[in-house]
């Protein structure tokens, strides 16, 4: 190992980072997305100690992007486009390559992170009128380390990988599963333990983590960005009031389990890179390929799945008749396809803990009201799986080659797309009926309550996002070339509608169209406005209302019928209208 070569390396990565225009997109999402939010609103400011808990959760979600940008192409980038091997040639290591890398995305990762917590000191001096330096920065150092452990973590991946699009995938597998948020680990492991151990799956705060049986603490911390975050909290509290929120022996074992997190991946990344053939493909035999050799007709690929039809088969019938054709074996495929075969059993396994943990006889919380939670918490997950299933549909096939084979066929590209739309449609929307029978049933079984009505209007619910999502990202995979690009494009347009119009659009039509009106936007109750129909032009506000109509927290619904029928209008309409763009650009497209 020398340290001129990591130098070299460090300097050459930086120059092209710099350049990077993923890079770009991300600092500038976390800047438009973050920044606005971040001042408290006019009137007495909140304690500082609630302020800095409240912009460091949402860096703790807007930084992971950032970082995802920067590491998840270090290595892997060079490997696809020839220039490991280059390197290789010359005096260099496969350690100073990995090294360097790690260094130079690592470093830069401070950038951008250091840059928003300068402009968040400056709002807090321009709010409370003195800097708060040293709980500030207390936090600021804990978010510094939290994004780059996450760069961390994406160079690790990076290095174990073949494809950009396998490291996406890898970095949003292990994001879905330690999120402190929504994640398996919290939703699952931590509810399921509880309830065999202690007869109770309840969350445990700061205040009763410290008073909870040893297992369930160290069970808790044992998930590294949950213990990020009890770190943090409990650092700024010892700042702020001079009282830590846990006592030293888990704050010990917190912060083993977090460097853990940043530390290992990396080790043991470098050591299996150094031995690494890198002229074979290391994810050519991976578990989803075996999962699906075990499988009876799982696997293969539409091409194979068609195979067996002759061309006379598809000369003789009518344009109904391929478009079924198409449709059924794509079925097949999709569902001995590894991704969705994984995705299918985290939706039921998440759905089953969702509801078995969040739903008990109680006189304090209605039965409604524990629907609509469970509701609240799936429709996030319908939608991440409707995005699963359509973002490979056709840039898998057109990425792999076997479109050609098949457009050389008597099968137009209508017939080709239609087939696939079908196809990712009815699977999305039978597996979320399959959920919400597994959801009832277990609804059934812990209150002993049907509420037919409520987990109808769930299921409707569930069905309409899976829906359109399922449009938006399959006419995304129509567009693009790769994988790769299809799931950039899908993540992209999750946080459009989601957090970029949260925090960039809403508060726009609220400044320039409401008259700083927040009511006016965001108020269900309200009768049709410009500024409401702006706002719900997103499907995810549309669906949120629809949720709300049918679902309603306390008593009758209070969202006027005008605003609930626009809502379903929006949801058809973006529906149909990604579905017709992916057309025309999949028509023009040169395969």
């Amino acid at each position: 190992m020398s340290a001129t070569a990591i130098r070299a390396i460090v300097r050459r990565d930086l120059r092209q980072m710099v350049q990077n225009k993923v890079v770009w997109g991300a600092v500038l999402l976390l800047a438009v997305v973050y920044l606005p939010s971040v001042r408290p609103p006019s009137g007495a400011p909140p304690p500082i100690e609630t302020f800095l808990s409240r912009a460091a959760y949402d860096l703790v979600t807007y930084t992971v992007p950032v970082s995802v940008a920067i590491g998840y192409n270090a290595i892997v980038g060079d490997r696809i486009q020839g220039r490991l091997r280059t390197l290789f040639g010359l005096p260099l290591t496969r350690r100073d390559v990995f090294l360097g890398n790690a260094i130079s995305r690592i470093s830069l990762t401070a950038v951008p992170v250091v840059a928003v917590l300068l402009v968040t000191q400056y709002i807090v001096f321009d709010v409370y009128g003195t800097l708060h330096v040293v709980p500030f920065w207390v936090m600021g150092g804990w978010i510094l380390t939290y994004a780059m452990s996450w760069t961390a973590v994406a160079v690790a991946l990076s290095a174990r990988v073949s494809s950009r699009y396998t490291a996406l995938v890898a970095l949003f597998g292990v994001y879905l599963l330690l999120s402190p948020k929504f994640g398996v680990w919290v939703s699952v492991v931590e509810p399921f333990a509880s309830q065999a151990l202690a007869g109770s799956s309840g969350a445990l705060s700061n205040d009763t983590l410290a008073q909870a049986p040893w297992w369930h603490q160290f069970l808790t911390l044992l998930n590294p960005l949950t213990a990020c975050w009890r770190l943090l909290q409990s650092s700024v509290a010892a700042m702020t009031t001079g009282q830590s929120l846990l006592p030293v022996s888990l704050l010990a074992f917190a912060l083993a389990s977090f460097l853990g997190f940043a530390t290992l991946p990396l080790r043991r990344s470098l050591t299996r890179f150094c031995r690494k053939d890198l002229t074979v493909d290391p994810d050519a035999i991976t578990l989803a390929t075996r999962l699906r050799r075990r499988l009876p007709g799982g696997g293969g690929s539409v091409l194979h799945s068609l195979a067996d039809i002759s061309d006379g088969d598809r000369t003789g019938k009518g344009p109904l008749s391929r478009i079924y054709l198409v449709a059924s074996r794509d079925v097949r495929h999709a569902i001995g396809d590894g991704p969705v075969l994984t995705g299918t059993l985290v939706l039921f396994v998440f759905t089953a803990s969702t509801v078995w943990t969040t739903t008990e006889p109680s006189s304090i919380t209605p039965v409604v009201a524990q629907v609509t939670f469970v509701s609240d918490r799936l429709t996030t997950t319908a939608l991440l799986f409707g995005a699963l299933i359509g973002h490979r549909a056709v840039a898998a096939e057109r990425q792999s080659g076997q479109l050609r084979t098949l457009l050389g066929k008597p099968l137009t590209r209508d017939e080709l797309l239609l087939g696939k739309a079908s196809s990712r449609i009815v699977l999305g929307v039978g597996m979320m009926l399959a959920c919400s029978i597994l959801a009832k049933l277990i609804f059934v079984f812990r209150l002993g309550e049907v509420r037919f009505v409520a987990f109808t209007a769930w299921t409707l619910v569930a069905v309409a996002g899976v829906v359109v999502i399922t449009c938006l990202t399959l006419s995304m995979s129509a567009i693009t070339r790769s994988t790769y690009r299809a799931i950039a494009g899908t993540l992209g347009i999750l946080v459009l509608f989601s957090q970029v119009w949260k925090s960039l659009v809403t508060p726009a039509i609220e400044a320039t169209i409401a008259g700083d009106s927040a009511a006016i936007v965001a108020e269900r109750s309200a009768s049709l406005s410009l500024p409401l129909v702006l706002n719900h032009l997103s499907p995810f506000v549309a669906l949120d209302t629809i949720e709300h109509a049918l679902l309603p927290s306390g008593g009758g619904s209070s969202v006027p019928p005008g605003v609930l029928l626009y809502s379903v209008g929006i949801v058809v309409l973006v529906s149909a209208t990604a579905l017709y763009l992916g057309r025309v650009r999949f028509m023009k497209a040169d395969l």
